[in-house]
Protein backbone atom coordinates (compact mmCIF):
# COMPACT_ATOMS: atom_id res chain seq x y z
CA UNK A 1 0.00 0.00 0.00
CA UNK A 2 1.38 3.64 -0.90
CA UNK A 3 1.11 6.47 0.85
CA UNK A 4 -0.98 8.37 -0.79
CA UNK A 5 -3.70 5.41 -0.58
CA UNK A 6 -2.88 4.95 2.87
CA UNK A 7 -3.91 8.86 4.15
CA UNK A 8 -6.72 8.52 0.99
CA UNK A 9 -8.86 5.51 2.19
CA UNK A 10 -9.43 6.69 5.78
CA UNK A 11 -7.06 4.18 7.18
CA UNK A 12 -4.53 6.92 8.32
CA UNK A 13 -7.77 8.31 11.00
CA UNK A 14 -8.40 4.79 12.40
CA UNK A 15 -4.84 4.23 12.97
CA UNK A 16 -4.69 7.68 14.61
CA UNK A 17 -8.06 6.30 16.78
CA UNK A 18 -6.64 2.94 17.72
CA UNK A 19 -3.24 4.63 18.62
CA UNK A 20 -5.46 7.73 20.79
CA UNK A 21 -7.59 4.93 22.35
CA UNK A 22 -4.55 2.71 23.61
CA UNK A 23 -2.93 5.94 25.08
CA UNK A 24 -6.14 6.94 26.91
CA UNK A 25 -7.07 3.12 27.57
CA UNK A 26 -3.68 3.07 29.66
CA UNK A 27 -3.56 6.74 30.70
CA UNK A 28 -6.70 6.40 32.84
CA UNK A 29 -6.06 3.20 34.40
CA UNK A 30 -7.02 0.79 32.10
CA UNK A 31 -4.36 -1.50 32.05
CA UNK A 32 -5.51 -2.64 35.60
CA UNK A 33 -9.46 -3.31 34.30
CA UNK A 34 -8.21 -4.63 31.22
CA UNK A 35 -5.71 -7.13 34.05
CA UNK A 36 -2.81 -6.22 32.32
CA UNK A 37 -1.40 -5.36 35.61
CA UNK A 38 -0.73 -7.41 38.61
CA UNK A 39 0.26 -6.56 41.99
CA UNK A 40 3.97 -7.69 43.65
CA UNK A 41 2.97 -9.93 46.81
CA UNK A 42 4.42 -8.24 49.93
CA UNK A 43 8.18 -9.57 50.63
CA UNK A 44 7.59 -10.09 54.40
CA UNK A 45 4.69 -11.74 56.03
CA UNK A 46 3.40 -10.10 59.09
CA UNK A 47 4.23 -10.96 62.47
CA UNK A 48 4.20 -9.26 65.69
CA UNK A 49 7.22 -8.11 67.23
CA UNK A 50 7.71 -8.69 70.59
CA UNK A 51 11.15 -7.47 70.87
CA UNK A 52 12.87 -4.35 72.54
CA UNK A 53 15.03 -3.14 70.19
CA UNK A 54 13.09 -0.59 68.54
CA UNK A 55 10.91 1.93 70.49
CA UNK A 56 7.48 1.58 68.87
CA UNK A 57 6.25 4.60 71.31
CA UNK A 58 6.30 7.05 68.52
CA UNK A 59 7.41 7.51 64.66
CA UNK A 60 11.27 7.54 62.87
CA UNK A 61 12.08 10.00 60.46
CA UNK A 62 14.54 9.87 57.72
CA UNK A 63 17.58 12.56 57.02
CA UNK A 64 16.55 15.78 55.33
CA UNK A 65 15.40 16.37 51.56
CA UNK A 66 14.64 19.37 49.71
CA UNK A 67 11.82 18.85 47.63
CA UNK A 68 11.42 20.94 44.15
CA UNK A 69 9.98 24.42 45.70
CA UNK A 70 13.29 24.15 48.59
CA UNK A 71 11.44 23.04 51.44
CA UNK A 72 13.36 20.63 53.45
CA UNK A 73 11.30 17.77 54.52
CA UNK A 74 11.55 14.39 56.48
CA UNK A 75 10.30 11.08 55.16
CA UNK A 76 8.10 9.44 58.11
CA UNK A 77 8.36 5.75 58.75
CA UNK A 78 5.25 4.32 61.85
CA UNK A 79 6.35 0.86 63.13
CA UNK A 80 3.81 -1.12 65.22
CA UNK A 81 3.96 -3.82 67.25
CA UNK A 82 1.96 -6.18 65.10
CA UNK A 83 4.55 -5.99 62.91
CA UNK A 84 2.90 -3.32 60.39
CA UNK A 85 4.74 -0.15 59.41
CA UNK A 86 2.89 2.80 57.74
CA UNK A 87 4.67 5.12 55.89
CA UNK A 88 2.26 8.64 55.32
CA UNK A 89 4.72 10.69 53.72
CA UNK A 90 7.06 13.37 54.46
CA UNK A 91 6.89 17.02 56.26
CA UNK A 92 9.12 19.73 57.55
CA UNK A 93 11.01 18.95 60.71
CA UNK A 94 8.39 21.03 62.91
CA UNK A 95 5.47 19.75 61.44
CA UNK A 96 6.02 16.97 62.31
CA UNK A 97 3.73 16.02 65.03
CA UNK A 98 1.09 18.05 63.94
CA UNK A 99 1.44 15.70 60.37
CA UNK A 100 1.06 12.60 62.65
CA UNK A 101 -2.06 13.98 64.47
CA UNK A 102 -3.86 14.85 61.29
CA UNK A 103 -3.50 11.29 60.70
CA UNK A 104 -4.72 9.81 63.85
CA UNK A 105 -8.01 8.89 62.91
CA UNK A 106 -5.95 6.59 60.30
CA UNK A 107 -8.61 7.06 57.80
CA UNK A 108 -6.97 9.14 55.70
CA UNK A 109 -4.49 5.94 54.63
CA UNK A 110 -6.50 2.85 55.34
CA UNK A 111 -7.01 2.25 51.72
CA UNK A 112 -3.53 3.62 50.32
CA UNK A 113 -1.71 -0.07 49.59
CA UNK A 114 1.60 1.76 49.05
CA UNK A 115 1.20 3.66 52.47
CA UNK A 116 1.79 -0.15 54.43
CA UNK A 117 4.36 -2.44 54.75
CA UNK A 118 6.19 -4.99 57.58
CA UNK A 119 9.02 -5.12 59.81
CA UNK A 120 11.17 -7.59 61.18
CA UNK A 121 14.15 -7.08 63.67
CA UNK A 122 16.61 -9.97 64.04
CA UNK A 123 19.15 -9.23 66.26
CA UNK A 124 20.30 -6.29 65.23
CA UNK A 125 19.25 -6.61 61.51
CA UNK A 126 16.00 -4.75 60.26
CA UNK A 127 13.78 -5.69 57.57
CA UNK A 128 11.27 -3.53 55.96
CA UNK A 129 9.10 -4.73 53.18
CA UNK A 130 6.46 -2.62 51.55
CA UNK A 131 4.52 -1.59 48.24
CA UNK A 132 5.53 0.99 45.80
CA UNK A 133 3.67 3.52 43.42
CA UNK A 134 3.70 2.86 39.94
CA UNK A 135 1.58 3.85 36.98
CA UNK A 136 0.60 0.21 36.32
CA UNK A 137 0.85 -2.47 39.82
CA UNK A 138 2.36 -1.98 42.69
CA UNK A 139 5.52 -3.75 42.80
CA UNK A 140 7.53 -4.05 46.30
CA UNK A 141 10.63 -3.90 48.06
CA UNK A 142 12.63 -5.02 50.29
CA UNK A 143 15.05 -2.94 52.24
CA UNK A 144 17.75 -4.19 54.94
CA UNK A 145 19.64 -2.48 57.07
CA UNK A 146 20.99 -3.00 60.98
CA UNK A 147 19.77 -1.16 63.95
CA UNK A 148 22.22 1.43 65.48
CA UNK A 149 20.29 1.24 69.05
CA UNK A 150 16.90 1.84 70.21
CA UNK A 151 16.05 4.92 68.63
CA UNK A 152 18.23 4.89 65.45
CA UNK A 153 18.38 2.03 62.67
CA UNK A 154 20.13 2.71 59.17
CA UNK A 155 18.67 0.78 55.83
CA UNK A 156 21.45 0.00 53.32
CA UNK A 157 19.63 -2.01 50.59
CA UNK A 158 16.72 -2.34 48.76
CA UNK A 159 15.20 -4.94 46.67
CA UNK A 160 12.57 -3.30 44.17
CA UNK A 161 10.78 -6.49 42.69
CA UNK A 162 8.54 -5.63 40.07
CA UNK A 163 7.09 -8.55 37.68
CA UNK A 164 9.94 -11.03 38.01
CA UNK A 165 12.08 -8.68 37.66
CA UNK A 166 14.31 -7.37 40.91
CA UNK A 167 16.91 -4.80 41.05
CA UNK A 168 18.97 -4.32 44.16
CA UNK A 169 20.81 -0.82 44.94
CA UNK A 170 22.73 0.00 48.13
CA UNK A 171 21.44 2.80 49.86
CA UNK A 172 22.25 4.89 53.29
CA UNK A 173 18.95 5.91 54.51
CA UNK A 174 18.92 6.97 58.66
CA UNK A 175 16.06 6.95 60.67
CA UNK A 176 15.76 8.42 63.79
CA UNK A 177 12.96 8.30 66.73
CA UNK A 178 10.30 11.00 68.03
CA UNK A 179 8.80 10.64 70.86
CA UNK A 180 4.68 10.42 69.92
CA UNK A 181 1.98 8.27 71.45
CA UNK A 182 -1.32 9.66 69.73
CA UNK A 183 -0.02 7.52 66.22
CA UNK A 184 -2.53 6.29 63.73
CA UNK A 185 -4.18 2.81 64.36
CA UNK A 186 -2.21 0.01 61.95
CA UNK A 187 -6.09 -1.37 60.83
CA UNK A 188 -5.53 -1.08 56.97
CA UNK A 189 -7.05 -3.23 53.85
CA UNK A 190 -4.10 -5.29 52.96
CA UNK A 191 -2.26 -6.53 55.80
CA UNK A 192 -4.54 -8.33 57.91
Amino acid sequence: MNRQHFFSTGKFNQFVCIIVGIVLMLGTGGCRRWGLCKDEQQPLPKQAYRGNKLRLDGFYYGAPTTDYKGIVRYNILIPYADGVVLFPGNTERNEMQAYIAALADGKALRSVKSSWGTFKIQDTSITVGRWNVNTCSYPSSLSTGRVVNDTTFVLTSTEIRSGGMNTTKVISDSYSFMHYTAKPDSTNSYLQ
